[in-house]
């Protein structure tokens, strides 16, 4: 008799997933995320965060071929996550439908808020990509989404109502708020998801400014007391898009504390501003400030570019104000830009050898426009920003500002 075929786990599913890409030597790509997959901490944050790597490196190179290898195993990987969320729960009906419980620092298992946040961001990913690759699943992953957003907003209400008069993003059912909250916030920016929770995320950055952040940089105490250098990067991504001048001052804080070689430890001490805890190099930090200046320079959606969507005015203040950008990767294709400022005009030239072009380029800048003259592109003015269409290879732009700067 065949014997009786038991249905994969979790586990199975990952490891069926990693050892595939391991066979076509990407394991370096995605080493930090092997490192924590195991039997007993398997969350939804590691397949999206998977799925937004193999996402950028298809755009980024317009190559479907390790899209269309790993797709059955995203498949199955996010089924299990949909077949496996809450249907009902006695003892917390509020966390039904939210994806299955994980286990914590303490090893204990919750239902972490921000796993389901980062799965809801993997299910628009993946109806994006069976739409791209002509699969039958996108109707699936918007149905669960829309689901989802529904739970995750149900769990914040009830949650906060039950621990505090004032709407907050709570970590899970039964642990309300403490620095963790950080984490919260860290999936929902850069994401932008747009959750409807406007309110609980003001009253989340309130607390954690007014207990965890010291000089607007964020402190632990432990296990060595001083400022957090990827927790205070990840506090910088939040404000980029809710409060941009204070991530502005981060970031000026963190380039000034940087070693000789442009890094930093896990820790600096909050006197000093030296190594307070780890070996000198924080990789997540690095991977942080280096991200975090890409979305300074550029954010794309599906059919739009924006260059210098977040700028800070501190980069045009001089009259003389220069800035080059050489082969930035983009969803649409490497683009270099040039931009300079002369006798109150700013002068843009762009070039790019992009797979697919956006429908509209928007270059802005901390100021307005009175005219503009172009090659290269049709050009129009929008308040601070010139809109690009109809590009060709190289466009020229020459932008006279509406007062003397």
């Amino acid at each position: 008799m065949p014997s009786k075929q038991t249905k994969p786990t979790q586990y199975d599913l990952s490891l069926s997933l990693l050892e595939n890409l391991d066979s076509m030597g990407a394991h370096h790509e995605v080493s930090s995320y092997l490192s924590s997959f195991s039997k007993t901490n398997m969350t939804a944050e590691h397949l999206s965060q998977f799925v937004r790597v193999l996402l950028q490196h298809t755009q980024f190179t317009n190559s479907m071929a390790l899209l269309e290898q790993f797709y059955p195993y995203l498949y199955k990987n996010a089924q299990y996550f949909i077949d496996t969320r809450v249907k009902r729960q006695v003892i917390f009906p509020h966390v039904q439908g939210l994806v299955k419980a994980s286990k914590g620092y303490h090893g204990q298992s919750h239902y972490y808020l921000k796993d389901n946040v980062y799965f809801l961001s993997c299910l628009y990913h993946l109806a994006f990509i069976s739409d791209v690759l002509s699969k039958p699943h996108r109707r699936l992953y918007l149905k669960t989404a829309t689901e989802l957003k529904a739970a995750i907003i149900q769990f914040c209400e009830i949650v906060s109502a039950k621990y505090s008069h004032d709407p907050i993003l709570p970590i899970s059912e039964q642990e309300f708020r403490d620095h963790r909250l950080l984490y919260n916030l860290s999936c929902i920016y850069p994401l932008n998801l747009d959750l409807g929770l406007d309110q609980p995320i003001k009253n989340t950055l309130l607390f954690l400014e007014t207990h965890c952040v010291k000089e607007s940089k964020f402190y632990t105490a432990f296990p060595y007391p001083g400022y957090h250098t990827a927790d205070t990067l990840f506090l910088a991504h939040v404000y980029l898009g809710l409060e941009p001048n204070k991530s502005y001052s981060l970031l000026s804080w963190m380039t000034q504390n940087a070693s000789s070689t442009g890094i930093w430890p896990e820790t600096l001490h909050p006197i000093s501003n030296k190594g307070g805890a780890g070996q000198g190099l924080c990789l997540k930090s690095s991977a942080l400030f280096l991200r975090w200046i890409y979305r300074l320079l550029v954010q794309s959606s599906n059919k739009t570019l924006r260059l210098l969507p977040y700028a800070p005015v501190s980069w045009f203040q001089n009259s003389q104000s220069q800035l080059s950008v050489t082969s930035l990767p983009t969803k649409f294709g490497p683009i270099s830009f040039e931009l300079s400022i002369q006798n109150n005009k700013v002068r843009v030239v762009i070039s790019h050898a992009f797979h697919h072009d956006p429908d509209q380029l928007y270059v802005k800048l901390p100021f307005s426009f009175d005219s503009v003259e172009s090659s290269g592109a049709v050009v129009s003015i929008e308040e601070t920003q010139l809109i690009l269409r109809k590009l060709s290879k190289r466009i020229s732009c020459v932008a006279k500002l509406n007062k003397a700067y």
